[in-house]
Formats: structure tokens, C-alpha cells, sequence
């Protein structure tokens, strides 16, 4: 197992991840429809060739480029990004956050094209991609610039189930009813102790309170 943090800062930016081969169809799109994620929950692949920006028009690409990226068909453009991105599932990233003036894309989501979309929460640098526009296959690409691999780990967190959700809630708002009727440390409602035992007390305001309901004094 391994996980993948920020090479300024030390964040962790993954949960513990296994490596396995990088899909056939990492790259293939379809249509304007969403696609699934691309990779496995607890898992992370390579890309050997380059990734993102800068681009470079197809125009402007010979045949031997191509060939040597692995293009054997006309495309938009080409890519002349860093080599070795590493793409996992989003569900597996933690503590990024998106880059808004990055976030371009066709149509339903964002496609990279500006290049890393994904800081890291911490210090704010970019380090990922995600990409998850119509006819694109849902990913997080990490860039192999800006995040160091750690190994170790055990195996990814069970995510959880619907009964340990509703069990944390009910935890929860247990919780909160109890502290909503604890006495105050002053002794009795509203933080004061009954002037009948000699205390003064305050209201809920903070005010100085004199008397209780109960104890008031005799009306004139």
C-alpha cells in the first residue's frame, strides 16, 4: 500500500492506495453522457506519457510525435505535460480544494485544460486534476511535480454503512439535548442560585438578577 502527500507541505492528500495497471480506456471518450470512475476505490495507476498542459496543436505534430506518444489518430491537440501522473478515484483524495479559476470544461463538469484544478488545503498548492466532464471517464490526476509517494499502511477505511451513519447521528443528537439541559455551573436556571439561599445570580443576559419568580418580593 502507499499513499500519495504534498511535496510542500506534507499534507496528506490520499487515502492508502494500491497500485495496479493504468486502464486501456483511460483516455477514450464517449459521446456528451457521463461516464463511471475510471479507477477502483483503493487503487492508483501511472500514466508513462505526458499529461496536461502545455499543448501542442495537431497541426503543428509530425508523425513521429505522434507515434512516439502513442497517437495513431488525429486529435485536438497534444500533450507535452509532465510524464508519470499518477490518477486515482476522487472519492479518494482528501485535503484539496478546487482552484476556481481553473475549473474549465465543456459542458457538465471540468476536463483540465487549464492544467491542475486541485490545491492542497493546507498551503495551497496545486498538485491534481480532476477531471469529470461529459464524455470523460471521472478522475483525480496527480502531478508528479508537486506530490511525493509514501509506502506503509494498511488497507483503505471500510467506507460506512447506512447504520453507522444513523448511529453517529443519533450519537450525536443525543449529545447535543444533553448538554442543552445541563445545569449551569452557577447553580440553577438561567446561571444563578435562588436568592432564597443567599445567591444573586444573572439572567441569560449576563444582568445581575435579585430575585427568582418564585421569590419575589411582596408587592407594595
Amino acid at each position: 500500500m502507499a499513499g500519495f502527500m504534498c511535496a510542500n507541505c506534507g499534507a496528506a492528500l490520499t487515502v492508502p492506495v494500491e497500485r495496479v495497471a493504468l486502464p486501456v480506456h483511460a483516455h477514450q471518450k464517449s459521446g456528451y453522457g457521463l461516464l463511471g470512475v475510471l479507477m477502483e476505490p483503493g487503487t492508483y495507476a501511472v500514466k508513462p506519457g505526458p499529461f496536461g498542459p502545455p499543448w501542442r496543436p495537431w497541426a503543428e505534430v509530425t508523425a513521429a510525435q505522434a507515434e512516439a506518444a502513442g497517437v495513431y489518430a488525429p486529435v485536438y491537440a497534444l500533450s507535452e505535460g509532465p510524464r508519470g501522473a499518477v490518477v486515482v478515484a476522487p472519492g479518494d483524495m482528501c485535503g484539496t480544494a478546487f482552484i476556481p479559476e481553473r475549473s474549465g470544461g465543456y459542458c457538465c463538469g471540468v476536463d483540465g485544460r487549464d492544467g491542475p484544478n486541485l490545491a492542497c488545503s493546507r498551503c495551497g498548492r496545486p498538485v491534481a486534476t480532476r477531471i469529470d466532464d461529459c464524455g470523460h471517464w471521472q478522475a483525480v490526476w496527480l502531478d508528479p511535480g508537486a506530490v511525493r509517494r509514501i509506502t506503509g499502511g494498511g488497507r483503505p477505511p471500510e467506507p460506512l454503512t447506512w447504520n453507522d451513519l444513523q448511529a453517529g447521528a443519533a450519537r450525536h443528537t443525543a449529545g447535543r439535548a444533553a448538554r442543552a439541559v445541563e445545569p449551569h455551573p452557577g447553580g440553577g436556571r438561567g446561571s444563578g442560585a435562588c436568592p432564597s439561599t443567599g445567591g444573586v445570580g444573572r439572567d441569560s443576559d449576563h444582568r445581575p438578577r435579585r430575585h427568582c419568580r418564585r421569590h419575589l418580593p411582596p408587592s407594595a
